[in-house]
């Protein structure tokens, strides 16, 4: 049975520009705090890290971060944000905690911040495409609980692969506060024309790494 009152919600539902910061104030009373350059050697071993776990892991199945050449490029990215979080764990001795399905998936501790960090992976860092790259949901309340987002620095990490279980050795890292991007009812969606807006705080768009 159709209910009137329901189509005219739907029909009510429109776009409008929101940023980062007021998801977060507006579902977990938080801040998105902006970069702190001090964070930077820190970010930087670790990224590196990254980079040689991942050389490491290639070829050889038995390697606990390894990833088929023959998996789908598509769910290679939520592999690399694994490897991310191994490398920030050995560099600083804190966890990367695992916070469950939708934004933000990952939290960490880094220099006495409370660090956020999404992973990307892309064929070519220097293109910036118009399809979605980032969202966010309404979270409801039992995922608030569990998430507990507090005052922090969230970060996007980049990073440009050759194909599953291999990276070029560039990357660029966003701050994502300010982060503009558009919001549909309960869906909250930016692509890399918004990501790259935003204030890139690291990078290494060198010739691609043998």
């Amino acid at each position: 049975m159709l209910k009137e009152s329901n189509i005219q919600y739907l029909l009510a539902q429109h776009k409008r520009k929101i940023t980062l910061n007021e998801y977060i104030k507006a579902y977990y009373n938080a801040d998105i705090l902006s970069y702190d350059n001090a964070l930077d050697t820190v970010l930087n071993a670790a990224i590196q890290r990254t980079f040689e776990l991942t050389r490491d892991a290639e070829n050889n199945p038995a390697h606990p971060l390894y990833y088929s050449s023959t998996k789908r490029i598509n769910e290679y990215g939520n592999h690399v944000e694994k490897v991310l979080c191994a490398a920030i764990e050995e560099i600083t001795g804190n966890p990367a905690k695992n916070l469950g399905v939708g934004y933000p998936d990952v939290k960490t501790v880094i220099n006495n911040y409370n660090i956020y960090p999404e992973c990307k992976i892309g064929p070519n860092i220097d293109v910036v495409g118009s399809m979605r790259s980032f969202y966010t949901t309404t979270p409801a309340e039992r995922t608030k609980r569990i998430k507990n987002i507090q005052d922090g620095i969230h970060l996007l990490f980049k990073f440009e692969h050759a194909g599953p279980g291999r990276l070029t050795g560039r990357y660029c890292v966003f701050d994502l506060n300010g982060l503009v991007y558009t919001a549909e009812g309960s869906l909250q969606q930016g692509n890399d024309l918004d990501i790259y807006k935003c204030n890139l705080v690291l990078k290494n768009k060198k010739e691609h790494t043998k």
